[in-house]
């Protein structure tokens, strides 16, 4: 027991290692402590260890404190919250504190990354991050997983959980760009464009220029785009055109579409392939006329 150090220390063993070879010992100078019996440190009093203080351990009086490099070897649990350069918010399990860093550049700044890191050159497979839902019969779970596909690139790949031990690819981001569905992993077949935004029309060989209504819109979808724009009287002739489309229509060309306040107006054009035209133009007087001109064609 301890309390014999006491004891032996009035019998001038005045050294820790006098001490245990007479007092509490395993047989030699370690130092074994009963169950029940604790070691007291004061506030900034400090266990070290390692003949060069490679850690320390001690209390700076309100919390405790751990100094050096430490490497865990086994399982390690923990009850509390942990945070990493940070003291972590009451919300976060874990919270961690990175430096600022430029996210498209090669070399980033020293300790601006949380990184989990692994590596195979297996194509499909690769390093994974799995976030869990456990509640019996509603358990879900997502892996978001940094994959080998060839060559020094790789996918970013969303599995969902699907019950037993199925785990089928719902999403893939492709280093080149663009985003596949349901385990497609083809560039020809990424969706790599989403975007809205207006377009001015403008007119050529109309008799008559229109009023634009409303603002002209336009969406596209991967190499799909939607145009349209609401319109007021015009008169057009052969040859007419609607210029100023966004974006250069491929090699097909699409028909245009119109509605408005007159149910008898037929009023009709084309896309025409490789232009920003709607060409073909049907010659019609459109005064006091509110209609809407849409078209649908391919990049």
């Amino acid at each position: 027991m301890l309390k014999t150090v006491s004891t032996q220390l009035a019998l001038a063993s005045d050294t820790l290692p006098e001490v245990l070879a007479k007092g509490n010992t395993t047989g030699g100078t370690d130092l074994a402590v009963s169950s029940g019996d604790d070691i007291t440190f004061a506030d900034n009093s400090k266990a070290i260890f390692g003949a060069g203080s490679d850690i320390s351990i001690y209390s700076d009086g309100s919390t405790g404190q751990v100094t050096g490099n430490v490497n865990v070897t086994g399982a390690a649990t923990l009850s509390g919250s942990l945070g990493v350069g940070a003291t972590p918010a009451a919300a976060n399990k874990v919270q961690v504190a990175v430096a600022t860093n430029t996210v498209s550049t090669g070399s980033p700044v020293d300790s601006s990354f949380f990184n989990i890191q692994g590596g195979t050159t297996t194509v499909g497979d690769g390093v994974s991050l799995q976030i869990s839902n456990l509640s019996g019969a509603k358990e879900t779970a997502w892996r978001i997983s940094a994959v080998t596909a060839s060559g020094n690139n790789g996918d970013l790949v969303f599995n969902g959980y699907a019950g037993g031990a199925d785990y089928p690819e719902r999403l893939r981001i492709l280093p080149t760009g663009g985003i596949t569905f349901n385990g497609d992993t083809a560039q020809a077949n990424a969706l790599d464009d989403y975007e809205e935004g207006v377009w001015t029309p403008g007119y050529t060989s109309w008799l008559a220029n229109p009023t634009v209504a409303t603002t002209a819109k336009y969406t596209k979808i991967g190499r799909l785009v939607n145009v349209s724009v609401y319109l007021t009287g015009g008169t057009t002739q052969a040859g007419a055109q609607i210029t100023g489309l966004p974006f250069t229509c491929g090699t097909e060309s699409s028909m245009i579409s119109t509605n408005g306040s007159n149910s008898s107006l037929v009023f009709y054009g084309t896309v025409l392939g490789g232009s920003t035209v709607i060409g073909s133009l049907s010659a019609e007087t459109l005064t006091g006329t509110y209609y809407a001109v849409t078209a649908t064609y391919m990049v």
